[in-house]
């Protein structure tokens, strides 16, 4: 009974995430608290701080600097991560999962990430295939 539940809950957990559009690790705040400019830029996953917040699509992004907040503000279609920063390797397949930021990748001028290194490796082998398909998939997961 108690593995039915966790089951039903993880269920709805999903579902609301999804149809937030945004990946934010049940805690409201996009890349799990980090300054999207660094990853966008570096791939470099570095803490953002609460000072240097800003709003949009409904998740909170942090900041590790004031500089990377304005740029951020300046163009957020341009830095925020495809796929409201949920898996695009998964997304191009029809579904949603979490991702290991280490996997970030820009691919003509748009942030990826990916479940995990492994997944990273597959999503780079058919990338141009991928991103066709993940783009098809990503209305009908998000218009839930």
């Amino acid at each position: 009974m108690k593995k039915l539940m966790l089951l039903i809950v993880l269920s709805l957990i999903t579902i609301i995430q999804v149809s937030a559009k945004t990946n934010t690790t049940f805690t409201g705040k996009a890349v799990d608290g980090k300054d999207i400019i660094e990853l966008y830029n570096n791939q470099t996953v570095i803490d953002g701080k609460s000072e240097f917040e800003y709003e949009h699509d409904g998740a909170r992004y942090l900041f590790s600097s004031k500089k990377n907040l304005e740029l951020f503000k300046s163009n957020p279609k341009k830095y925020a991560p495809a796929y409201g920063g949920y898996c695009a390797w998964a997304v191009s397949q029809g579904y949603t999962a979490g991702v290991d930021l280490n996997t970030a990748k820009v691919v003509d001028g748009v942030l990826y990430l990916n479940y995990n290194s492994s997944i990273a490796a597959k999503w780079s082998g058919d990338q141009k295939n991928l991103i066709k398909k993940a783009n098809s998939q990503w209305p009908d997961l998000t218009n839930n």
